[in-house]
């Protein structure tokens, strides 16, 4: 369960950087719980081709973390939030720690 919550997060952030057939496959395999079987017959594939595109599409959503750590980002955002509401973390602490977690992104001043 852990693994399908993992990719399920990876599309969200980066599944619109997929192929739209790679899109396809992965969302009828992790969303509607289909069976590379299934799929291989709806998209007229070998299952072995079902199998490829997703392992594919998983090395890319991996690869795209890894060189833009959204993922990353979103967790420590998370963790400052749950810091916030058990008062373990004042809110200006909670805002010097955000501004850590973004400060590598200077594409992300856009606002100045």
């Amino acid at each position: 369960m852990e693994d399908k919550l993992k990719w399920a997060m990876l599309f969200s952030l980066y599944g619109d950087l997929l192929t739209e057939h790679q899109k396809e496959i992965f969302e009828l395999y992790y969303v509607c719980d289909l069976s590379l079987g299934e799929i291989a017959e709806i998209k007229t594939l070998s299952r072995q081709g079902v199998n490829d595109v997703l392992r594919k599409a998983k090395e890319q959503l991996a690869e795209f973390d890894v060189k833009l750590g959204f993922s990353k980002k979103l967790k420590d955002t998370y963790n400052l939030i749950s810091l916030m509401e058990g008062g373990e973390i004042t809110l200006a602490d909670a805002a010097a720690e955000l501004k850590k977690i973004t400060e590598a992104d200077e594409w992300l001043s856009f606002r100045d």
